[in-house]
């Protein structure tokens, strides 16, 4: 087995800055520390300026440049590493054409599951999805929580790796001693993100003390409905960054009240908003499901509730909002110095090169 400073990797993504998204974040972070651990090559497609995806066209160019470079030189790495499904195709690519290169595919939430929305393009993939899968494309399917792991399972997508995202650790530390029991929700308006159902399920069981402070866009009209004029809700709709460290500082908790998707058109993969909360030793309460599960430590980063459960919600709630300057600086200072450990991408990157070796490793034995 090659040691990792000699190992010769190719990756390639469609999801690049300037565009702006947690794909693009991903293949940016986890580059930036493989390139010094191992000899990296990077094919990227940018995104456009404005922090917008690049074009149809240009992913179909990108796509076929990138494919015959690898019809070139592929047989020169040791891994070819492919950023999202959608690249998967350049996986079958090398099989055929560098059959000794093994082929890592990262798989996204959206990436197995964009099938299911109704339209015309989703049933497109849908088809693309289910006839690629079944081709040999990968060595080795990399996810980001052990619930788009469990859903690769199903489709076949084997085997599959659990690499938690990391997160930008240098977030400064929030202290949440002086708050004014304010109850935080960040996230898009959508019905799987729980905003309308806390508010109307869980604020009206709170003491009048508390308010729910709502921050995201709106992606579904009817969650805003349900939450304009709602006694005791702050709809915020979009924050600076100053705006927003302001309302964290006077935040007494947050919350991810994630309900179930229906018929799985959209979940939380990861949930990155959990980690970036616990880097700053805010206290949070999410529910037990999807991706939210590997996003949160349950009692060390956070707590993880039945989501449904509306009397743990409110009990919870109540605990922490109790809880003394001694209790609430230990809790984040232990929540902070775990999720700076563990949610960072320099750990990314070693579980990372952990399946580039494993999969080298096979490979020498069967030589």
């Amino acid at each position: 087995m090659k040691n990792t400073a000699n190992l010769r990797v190719l990756f390639i993504t469609r999801k690049w800055p300037p565009a702006v998204g947690g794909m693009e974040t991903y293949s940016y972070e986890l580059t930036q520390v493989l390139k010094d651990e191992l000899k990296l090559k990077i094919l990227a497609l940018a995104g456009k300026k404005d922090g917008g995806p690049p074009s149809l066209f240009s992913m179909l160019l990108f796509l076929v440049k990138s494919a015959w470079f690898v019809l070139r030189h592929g047989r020169s790495f040791d891994v070819i590493h492919i950023g999202d499904f959608v690249l998967a195709p350049l996986g079958l690519i090398s099989k055929l054409f560098a059959r000794k290169t093994k082929v890592v595919i990262m798989i996204h939430g959206l990436d197995i599951l964009f099938g299911n929305r109704p339209g015309i393009l989703a049933g497109i993939y849908q088809i693309y999805q289910y006839l690629i899968s079944r081709l040999p494309i990968a060595d080795e399917f990399i996810v980001n929580s052990e619930n788009t792991g469990e859903i690769c399972k199903e489709k076949k997508l084997t085997p599959v790796s659990v690499i938690p995202l990391g997160v930008n650790t240098a977030l400064p530390a929030i202290d949440t001693n002086e708050h004014q029991y304010k109850i935080l929700f960040l996230g898009r308006l959508v019905v799987r993100k729980g905003a309308r159902w806390f508010a109307e399920n869980v604020l009206p069981l709170l003491d009048k003390k508390f308010e729910f402070v709502v921050v995201g866009k709106t992606w579904d009209k009817s969650e805003q409905d349900g939450l304009e004029n709602k006694e005791r809700v702050n709809l915020v709709g979009y924050a600076s960054d100053e705006v927003l460290a302001k309302l964290k500082s006077q935040t007494c908790l947050a919350v991810m009240p994630n309900q179930l998707s229906i018929n799985q058109t959209d979940v939380e993969g990861f949930g990155l908003v959990a980690t970036e909360l616990s880097v700053q030793g805010i206290p949070l309460i999410a529910s037990n499901i999807e991706g939210l599960t590997s996003a949160v430590i349950d009692q060390k980063t956070g707590f993880l509730l039945p989501h449904d459960d509306i009397q743990a919600w409110v009990a919870k709630i109540n605990e922490i909002a109790t809880w003394d300057s001694t209790t609430r600086e230990q809790y984040s200072a232990n929540c902070r110095k775990l999720a700076v450990d563990y949610y960072n991408w320099e750990r990314v990157a070693d579980d990372t090169m952990t399946v580039y070796k494993k999969l080298c490793s096979v490979q020498s034995e069967n030589i």
